[in-house]
């Protein structure tokens, strides 16, 4: 057939899908997950290696001792509230229990035996305010990027979530930006967010108290699906673009189709767009085959930022 896919300039694709496809697996089993304290962080960020060794430099090698330290320790952490964090703050954090450990162990070689006893609970109590921190300079500075953005004031919380409200279109898509982790599971998952609105500042602003991810969201990767149609031996044209500022340098694209007349943002069904490397694409002709999604990912320095939908559909007689 004469059927071929035209893109703007070619630039380097990264494979991006892969993390994604891990979410709903993840959601499937949520019903089988009891809501856990943020204890859970310990075993997020320390292996149980890490934690005997920890006990063991404090009471030795042997004997109920240790296990009486063990249960000292998750008891500690059991107290703290749950905790979810921007995916890309899990290496602050992961620092934070590998400077608490090390603390613990020059206590443990300084004060003897039973200091855990005091020493567990304030390290808890200073991972909390560690925790508060990450999460108030997280949340201060992504309402700052986006008030440069689209232009709007932030001036209180309130007036913060009606601005955002009014700012945002219709546009719908997944924002990795909004990638949440979660310690009681040791997962991540993403939001359903507007394009328009940039990463978690839509997700604060439109859920209100505890954010768009407070939850495990029912279909965490899955967005609107753009309707596109065109008649048979017409152009199709695809353009992958959001409502906020994309970086200025490092922003690649990467197209996927999945064929069959088939509607869907499982990306098990999606293959590579040959030559597709730019954020316009079009089909021309468009032909039967055509029908199906294409998904648009925008990546900056290889990590995605956004991915968009688009059914290009047929009405029968001279359409598809």
């Amino acid at each position: 057939t004469s059927q071929r896919l035209l893109a703007t300039p070619q630039t380097q694709r990264p494979t991006v899908m892969a993390p994604v496809a891990l979410v709903g697996s993840i959601a499937l089993l949520f019903p089988l997950i009891f809501r856990a304290s943020t204890w859970a962080c310990l075993f997020c960020f320390t292996t149980h290696e890490e934690r005997l060794r920890l006990c063991q430099l404090f009471v030795g090698t042997e004997g109920p001792k240790l296990g009486q330290c063990k249960d000292a320790l998750t008891a500690a952490f059991e107290g703290l509230s749950d905790v979810e964090i921007n995916y890309d703050e899990r290496g602050h954090l992961h620092d934070a229990f590998t400077q608490m450990t090390l603390a613990l162990q020059e206590v443990a070689a300084a004060q003897g035996e039973w200091s855990f006893k005091a020493a567990f609970p304030i390290a808890a109590a200073k991972m909390k305010k560690t925790i508060q921190q990450l999460k108030k300079e997280n949340v201060g500075s992504v309402f700052h990027l986006a008030s440069r953005t689209l232009g709007v004031p932030i001036d209180s919380t309130r007036s913060r979530e009606l601005t955002w409200r009014h700012s945002w279109s219709r546009l719908t898509g997944v924002q990795e930006v909004s990638r949440r982790f979660y310690c009681w599971g040791c997962f991540s998952t993403v939001c359903d967010l507007p394009l328009d609105c940039p990463g978690e500042a839509a997700a604060k602003a439109s859920q209100g108290r505890g954010g768009a991810c407070a939850g495990l969201p029912e279909r965490p990767f899955l967005s609107s699906v753009q309707d596109l149609t065109v008649k048979r031996g017409d152009q199709a044209l695809f353009s992958c673009v959001v409502g906020f500022q994309l970086p200025e340098s490092e922003i690649t694209y990467s197209w996927k189709f999945a064929g069959g007349a088939l509607r869907t943002q499982d990306v098990s069904y999606f293959r590579d767009v040959p030559g597709a490397h730019g954020y316009l694409a079009r089909i021309r002709p468009v032909q039967p085959t055509h029908r199906g999604t294409f998904s648009c990912v925008i990546l900056h320095d290889q990590r995605p930022l956004a991915r968009l939908y688009f059914y290009l559909n047929g009405a029968g007689g001279a359409r598809m």
